[in-house]
């Protein structure tokens, strides 16, 4: 009796079910890649951001402040319109420069600081005050796991006084 050539029915099941195996991680890992990839663009447009306040002040010779909303899902860079008026909260001594929201109103920093930056780069608190001593900031951004309280990923942005910066992976 001659053996016939081809596949039995398990054999092609099998082969299904690990072409949907790997197909499945594929995708996970692909959808992580891009989270994490839209996570690192978000920190490096505050990285941008900070850098286009520090040439606002330098350049205008005014405060450029950064101001966080509450919720920590936005911040404003808020630029001093007269150089004689000081940076209050009074919204009439500054004019919103540009307004930023990374996740689409999802919650990704938490922070206690606003701060403000000079035209010679010196961090100080928002509102400034005549007078009041520069200060450091610290900022932590996050993104959390689909919608539960668990944190995915993490960075942790120091502004120094002198308006260094320093960038920590902390997950």
């Amino acid at each position: 009796m001659k053996k016939k050539n081809g596949f039995t029915i398990i054999e092609l099941l099998v082969t299904i079910a690990i072409i949907g195996i790997i197909t499945v991680i594929g995708i996970n890992m692909g959808r992580s890649a891009v989270q994490r990839s839209m996570f690192t663009a978000a920190i490096n447009q505050f990285v941008a951001d900070f850098s286009l306040a520090r040439q606002l002040a330098s350049r205008e010779n005014r405060y450029v402040a950064i101001d966080f909303d509450a919720d920590g899902t936005s911040y404003r860079l808020l630029v001093q319109k007269s150089i004689q008026t000081p940076l209050t909260t009074d919204a009439n001594s500054y004019r919103v420069n540009k307004t930023v929201v990374p996740y689409n109103g999802e919650t990704f920093l938490n922070s206690a600081d606003d701060f403000a930056v000079n035209s010679r780069g010196v961090v100080r608190a928002f509102p400034v005050v005549a007078g009041s001593s520069p200060i450091s900031v610290t900022i932590n951004f996050f993104r959390k796991k689909g919608k539960t309280d668990t944190i995915d990923y993490q960075r942790t942005i120091t502004i120094y006084p002198s308006g260094g910066i320093k960038i920590e992976n902390t997950k």
